[in-house]
């Protein structure tokens, strides 16, 4: 009797365990996008303190994201190619916290989630008492577009990338 409830509760661990799976970055946002126009983009760069000179440097640097599925569930690879430095985080979790070299060389705590058919990029600046967190958000805009929200002290921009 006490072996068969033994092994009744090992199946019913092993069934709910493999039940149980990783969240996957959400199919619609895999691919390749290429930075197409943008609204409200120096407004945004102006709220986050950058001066007239690094505005244009940044609002002319072509951008091109990446995102690619991973070796196993719930992992996946992001790569942002600019025309100034390249990142690329290879196999790093969905829907959860992981650290990672950011395009401007800081470190940052990052987490990629969806919810409600929007796909969301949470940074956390590490060591940097002066770099304030943000959250940017993504959603589809059609088959071939994503558009990127972008805010900082209440002034939001857009920025459209394009299916390569």
């Amino acid at each position: 009797m006490r072996v068969s409830v033994f092994v009744s509760l090992a199946v019913c661990s092993i069934v709910a365990v493999s039940s149980v799976q990783a969240a996957d970055f959400p199919a619609e946002f895999l691919g390749t996008w290429k930075l197409g126009e943008s609204e409200n983009f120096d407004e945004y760069l102006t709220a986050k303190g950058y001066g007239w000179i690094t505005r244009q440097v940044v609002k002319l640097a072509s951008i091109t994201k990446t995102f690619e599925k991973g070796t196993s569930p719930g992992i996946f690879t992001a790569k942002i190619d600019t025309s100034k430095s390249d990142v690329e985080w290879i196999n790093v979790p969905f829907d959860k916290e992981f650290e990672a070299d950011y395009i401007d060389d800081s470190k940052h705590k990052i987490k990629f989630y969806y919810k409600d058919g929007t796909l969301f990029e949470d940074h956390k600046p590490i060591g940097d008492s002066e770099s304030k967190p943000e959250l940017y958000s993504y959603k589809k805009d059609g088959a071939d577009k994503i558009i990127m929200f972008m805010t900082a002290d209440g002034v939001t921009a857009k920025r459209w990338y394009h299916k390569q």
